[in-house]
């Protein structure tokens, strides 16, 4: 559990996520799995939230597959913590949107893909 790890993993797996193949390997390597994990054990971190909303929002951009992975783990009930939690961040806020629309968005119809 160490804080500064994980901010750095949740960031790095971000902006990885903003390139297609990449989103493939992060997920087939267990990254989403890691990333959920990350933002439920450090809950109450803001960066780590944000970070990890937008993460979240990039490897479910025009990927169906993990996009349900994401809603399965608890994504969209962490993404929603996080934005509660942080309501006057519009830094967390914002990235929380993208991600939830990231979800929902069917793949033929891609969201804009946010980058800080």
């Amino acid at each position: 559990r160490n804080l500064n790890l994980q901010l750095y993993c949740c960031w790095t797996m971000a902006n990885m996520a903003t390139i297609e193949r990449n989103r493939v390997v992060i997920a087939k390597k267990g990254g989403i799995g890691l990333l959920l994990k990350a933002m439920n054990g450090f809950s109450e971190h803001e960066t780590l939230q944000r970070h990890g909303c937008l993460a979240l929002g990039n490897l479910s951009q025009q990927n169906e597959k993990n996009a349900r992975t994401i809603r399965d783990g608890g994504g969209e009930e962490l993404v929603r913590t996080a934005m509660n939690r942080f309501r006057a961040s519009t830094d967390v806020v914002f990235r929380a949107y993208f991600a939830l629309e990231s979800f929902t968005v069917k793949p033929s119809e891609p969201a804009h893909r946010f980058t800080t």
